[in-house]
């Protein structure tokens, strides 16, 4: 077993294809959206965008002590135009209680342009959980 391990990962893709959808009438007809032009980048009248651009992810996993383990990843997308990037963060802090119990904590957040309110640009999503697990190793 070695000591010198690499605990962080990243990645560049030169090219990605993203698509929104929008299929449910109801959410154009909403009182929300009413007047809008697009929503979620889905121009009035069509139910999907499709859109190619660049994406970098990196990532991180690491065993803190023998029962602590924290893992990270962070994804970003831009389209070819550089007019916005999108973001994705997500990180887990694990803790193994004994050999069959876990105690885990998630955040997630999300930050994507064509998801704001063009009200509130600053608009962000975030979304967090605890939980704690059991597990049996077959």
């Amino acid at each position: 077993m070695s000591t010198n391990q690499n605990h962080f990962f990243h990645i560049i893709g030169r090219c990605y294809l993203t698509s929104d959808l929008v299929a449910n009438q109801k959410v154009w007809d909403s009182e929300y959206y009413k007047g809008a032009e697009k929503i979620y980048g889905v121009e009035r009248g069509k139910k999907l965008r499709l859109e190619g651009g660049f994406q970098a992810v990196a990532s991180f996993d690491k065993n803190l002590t023998e029962k602590i383990n924290l893992k990270w990843r962070w994804q970003t997308f831009t389209p070819y135009t550089f007019k916005a990037f999108d973001h994705n963060l997500s990180a887990l802090a694990s803790y193994k209680l004994n050999k069959y119990v876990n105690l885990n904590a998630t955040v997630l957040g999300i930050y994507d342009w064509d998801q704001t309110v063009a009200q509130r640009p600053e608009t962000r999503q975030i979304n967090g959980g605890a939980n704690l697990g059991f597990a049996v190793q077959l």
